[in-house]
């Protein structure tokens, strides 16, 4: 059965924590086989307020490039954003890549594996990265990109009523 990738619902959760504290909007977006719309179910009844399912056979065997540009171009037209919030890794092949390849394709700054951060008003971000033997504290001008990885926080389970209200 297919599964939500493990860092992407921490970069769910990362993003519904944000909601709560500052406001805003919670967009889900995937690229993938009609089955993902269970998986986009999931993160509404996490509490996502809207989810997008990119969907077409032309995008069957697509590589990370192809996967980034395409998922750019969806944000581009439907998803006018302050935030891009992604798991720092696939689960499937474990590739780094899609995160800051979109932030190039969105022409925005990015951090990646990002475990901990936080707002500082409208226009700045504060994120701590996990390096090799280390951490980094960046300051990043919004609109940004973030790749979290799975120190940053618990993915909340849904709970029963927002399964029955997506079911």
């Amino acid at each position: 059965k297919a599964i939500i990738n493990p860092v992407d619902a921490n970069a769910i959760e990362t993003a519904l924590q944000l909601r709560e504290k500052h406001g805003g909007r919670v967009t889900v977006l995937s690229m993938g086989v009609p089955a993902v719309q269970e998986q986009l179910r999931e993160s509404l009844a996490m509490g996502a307020d809207e989810a997008i399912l990119l969907c077409d056979r032309a995008f069957a065997g697509a590589d990370a490039y192809a996967t980034a540009l395409t998922i750019a171009a969806a944000i581009k037209k439907f998803c006018p954003f302050s935030l891009v919030l992604c798991g720092c890794e696939t689960a499937d092949s474990g590739t780094r890549m899609v995160g800051p390849m979109l932030a190039e394709f969105l022409d925005v700054p990015y951090a990646t594996n990002v475990r901990a951060m936080s707002i500082l008003g409208e226009e700045a971000c504060l994120v701590e990265a996990d390096l090799d033997g280390g951490c980094m504290k960046v300051e990043l001008t919004l609109p940004a990109l973030i790749t979290v990885n799975r120190a940053v926080n618990e993915p909340r389970i849904p709970d029963v009523m927002g399964i029955i209200q997506v079911a």
